[in-house]
């Protein structure tokens, strides 16, 4: 017998929020989402994809760096599930693609001795060439392989996706689209 599997759209931001602009601080590229306690239970899988467009500055534009964070807090602090490494950003890009794909898996359920684990990529069209530049999304920011964090699965937890700069200069990241959909 073939094993039956469904995929479920959580949440989805359809509307372009307000852009993230100079801003050196994680700062959430669409709304949270709260997840309810228990729902997360061994296998279960999350899918995130969110793009957008970018626009860097000048000569020096810096770096960006995408994290995904879960926790009780609903803030920049929350656990670290993944991230990508330091983004250098193209010199005077102006509304270039970007798009973010992450999956978070729960191996174990409960208040301690859980985890969950995080995994994807990061990927920002180019100005010059126009050949996207591709990133993983691992355990922790800049990690070259995924690592179980550990997570309350009894306990409300808010899954958000934030981005940072290195620089407060012009740059500026606008989400178009977001969702967050279980996938069994």
């Amino acid at each position: 017998m073939a094993l039956q599997t469904f995929e479920d759209v959580l949440t989805a931001a359809i509307v372009a929020p307000t852009a993230i602009s100079a801003s050196t601080t994680e700062t959430l590229i669409a709304p949270n989402y709260l997840l309810a306690a228990n729902a997360m239970y061994q296998g279960k899988v999350l899918r995130i994809n969110a793009f957008g467009v970018y626009t860097s500055a000048g000569a020096t534009p810096g770096t960006i760096g995408f994290k995904v964070r879960m926790g009780t807090a609903g803030i920049n602090t929350d656990l670290l599930i993944c991230g990508s490494p330091l983004i250098t950003l193209p010199v005077s890009g102006s509304n270039s693609g970007w798009s973010l794909e992450a999956y978070l898996t729960c191996q174990l359920i409960g208040a301690t001795g859980n985890t969950v684990i995080g995994l994807g990529r990061a990927m920002m069209a180019t100005v010059t060439s126009g050949v996207p530049l591709l990133f993983s999304l691992h355990g922790a920011a800049g990690a070259t392989a995924p690592a179980a964090v550990a997570v309350s699965t009894v306990v409300a937890n808010n899954i958000g996706v934030y981005a940072v700069f290195s620089s407060a200069t012009t740059n500026t990241l606008q989400a178009f689209s977001y969702t967050l959909e279980e996938l069994n």
